[in-house]
C-alpha cells in the first residue's frame, strides 16, 4: 500500500479535482440520480445551540504536530489486508438500512488506525515537513494519498455509530474527519489541498445520512459553524505559482548570457528532465524533440519578442536559435500562470466570468503550443480554486436542509411554503449566486436547488428533495 505522489502531477491533480467534486455531487445509497432524497423528521434547535459542533473543541486538542500522527497511521493501515481494504470500500456504498453491522462493529471498534486517527486529528497543528521548496515538482508527498484510506475507516465507524443512532459519538467522529481534511490543506500544494476536499466530502455524506435517520439531532448551527471556507486552497497555490522556479533553480540561465551549443544541449536535456520528473527518459526526449521544432515556428516571433524588450539584436542572433525560443515561450509560461492565478482570491460571484475567459483563452493557447513545455506543468488550477467553492456550496445547501427541518418541528411538522417563511434561523445563501437556494413545494415534497449560473465550470450539482416523515405520538 505504501506509495509516494511527485508534487509534479498535472494528471493526478486532475483526477482528486474530479474525485473531490464527483463526491460533491454523487447521490448516496445508490440513487441513479444525482438528487439526494431525504425523508426526515422534523428537528429543532438543540438546546444549547451548539451541542453539537464538527469540529474538535478546544477542551479535546492537545499539543502537538498532527502530520506526524497521520504518517503513523498511514504505516499501520500497510498492514491491512487487502480483502479488508476491499470490505470498507463495500462498506461505505452499502445502504445504511443494509449494513452488517456486527462485522463492521468487529472491524471499527478497538482499532488501533482509529486511536491513531483521533491522536492526529485532535492536535493543535499540523507541519507536513514536505521538501517542494527546497526541489519543487521532484518532491515526494509520502503517505498524503493513503490518508484516504484513514479517512474511509473513519467514514465506516461513522456509519455504525448514525445507523445504531449514537448521534452524540456520530459527531464526535465527524469532527475528527473534519479535522483531517482541515489539516490536510496546511500542505504546500494543490494535490494535499484537493485531498483534503476529498476528505470533506466524505464526511458530508455522512452528514446526508445522519440528517435522514429517525430522531437524529439539527445539525443547522453545527454546520454554520464550520470554517469558510471549509477547506482553502491557497497554500497549494500560492507555492505552486513558484513551482517551477524551484524545481529547476537555475531556470534564470535561459534568460542569461548566450550557451555554448553543447552547452545549451546540456543544459536543456537536464531541465527537461527535471519537469518531466516520474515521466520518463522517452517523454523527456520527446519534449526536446518538439522543442526544436517549436523554434523553426517561433523564432521569428521570439527573437522579435526579445528585441522588443531591450534586447541588442546581435546579442539575441548570437543565442542558440531553441535558447532565444525557451525565452519567449517561458514568459508566456509566465503570463498564462499569472492569468490564472490572478482569479484565486477573487470573491467567487466575479471569479466566475474571468476565469471562464482566462480558461477559453488559455486552452487555445495550449492546442498552439503557446508557452510549451512550461505550461504542461501547470496542474488544474482553475478546477483546483472551483473545488472549494463546490464544496462550500454543499455545506451551504445542507444547512438549508436543516433549516427546513427546524421550521418543521416549530409549525406541526410542515414544510414551508416558501425559504422566506423560515423565522429564527438566517436563510443559508449559496455562495456561487450570492443568493438563497432555489425552492419550490409540490405535493408534500420540498426541493432545494442551486442553479447553474453562466459560466461556471464545475460539476457539483446541488438539488436536494425532502419530505417530512410525521412523527407518531410515541416517537421521540
Amino acid at each position: 500500500m505504501k506509495s509516494a505522489c511527485f508534487v509534479s502531477a498535472p494528471a493526478l491533480c486532475a483526477v482528486l479535482v474530479s474525485v473531490s467534486l464527483a463526491s460533491a455531487q454523487a447521490p448516496a445509497d445508490g440513487e441513479a440520480s444525482a438528487v439526494r432524497k431525504f425523508k426526515v423528521h422534523a428537528a429543532a434547535t438543540p438546546e444549547p445551540a451548539l451541542r453539537f459542533v464538527l469540529m474538535p473543541p478546544a477542551t479535546r486538542q492537545k499539543p502537538g504536530n498532527a502530520a506526524l500522527f497521520y504518517l503513523g497511521g498511514v504505516q499501520l493501515a500497510d498492514s491491512l489486508k487487502k480483502e479488508d481494504v476491499e470490505k470498507v470500500s463495500k462498506w461505505l456504498d452499502t445502504p445504511l438500512s443494509e449494513l452488517p453491522k456486527d462485522e463492521v462493529g468487529a472491524m471499527v471498534r478497538e482499532s488501533s488506525l482509529l486511536t491513531q486517527v483521533e491522536t492526529a486529528a485532535t492536535r493543535v497543528r499540523c507541519v507536513w515537513e514536505s521538501t517542494v521548496r527546497e526541489h519543487g515538482f521532484m518532491a515526494l508527498l509520502p503517505g498524503r494519498v493513503e490518508v484516504r484510506t484513514l479517512a474511509k475507516l473513519l467514514a465506516l465507524r461513522i456509519r455504525l455509530e448514525i445507523a445504531e443512532r449514537r448521534f452524540d459519538d456520530a459527531v464526535e467522529s465527524l469532527q475528527l474527519g473534519f479535522a483531517m481534511a482541515r489539516h490536510l490543506q496546511e500542505g504546500e500544494t494543490l494535490i494535499e489541498g484537493l485531498i483534503g476536499i476529498a476528505i470533506a466530502n466524505i464526511m458530508l455524506d455522512r452528514i446526508d445520512e445522519f440528517i435522514r435517520q429517525p430522531g437524529s439531532p439539527n445539525l443547522y448551527w453545527a454546520l454554520t459553524d464550520l470554517p469558510s471556507p471549509l477547506v482553502s486552497m491557497r497554500n497549494g497555490l500560492m507555492v505552486e505559482r513558484e513551482a517551477l522556479e524551484m524545481t529547476w533553480p537555475d531556470i534564470h540561465r535561459i534568460e542569461g548570457e548566450p550557451m555554448a551549443a553543447e552547452q545549451w544541449k546540456t543544459f536543456l536535456r537536464e531541465g527537461i528532465a527535471k519537469m518531466f520528473v516520474g515521466l520518463g527518459e522517452e517523454r523527456s526526449r520527446e519534449s526536446a524533440a518538439l522543442l526544436v521544432a517549436l523554434s523553426t515556428k517561433y523564432y521569428p516571433t521570439a527573437r522579435q519578442h526579445l528585441i522588443d524588450r531591450g534586447r541588442p539584436a546581435k546579442a539575441v542572433d548570437d543565442m542558440p536559435v531553441t535558447q532565444v525560443t525557451m525565452i519567449y515561450l517561458l514568459h508566456r509560461y509566465r503570463y498564462w500562470r499569472d492569468e490564472i492565478h490572478k482569479w484565486s482570491n477573487v470573491p467567487v460571484r466575479q471569479q466566475i466570468e474571468g476565469l471562464a475567459k482566462t480558461e477559453d483563452a488559455f486552452t487555445k493557447a495550449v492546442a498552439e503550443q503557446d508557452g510549451w513545455p512550461f505550461n504542461m506543468v501547470l496542474p488544474a488550477l482553475s478546477a483546483a480554486m472551483r473545488s472549494q467553492h463546490v464544496l462550500g456550496r454543499r455545506v451551504a445547501a445542507l444547512r438549508t436542509v436543516e433549516a427546513i427541518r427546524l421550521h418543521a418541528a416549530a409549525n406541526d411538522q410542515q414544510l414551508p411554503g416558501s425559504l422566506a417563511m423560515i423565522k429564527g434561523t438566517p436563510t443559508p445563501i449559496d455562495p456561487v449566486t450570492g443568493k438563497p437556494f432555489e425552492y419550490h413545494l409540490v405535493d408534500g415534497v420540498a426541493t432545494v436547488a442551486g442553479p447553474t449560473p453562466k459560466n461556471w465550470r464545475a460539476s457539483g450539482v446541488i438539488q436536494y428533495q425532502i419530505v417530512i416523515e410525521k412523527k407518531r405520538n410515541n416517537q421521540k
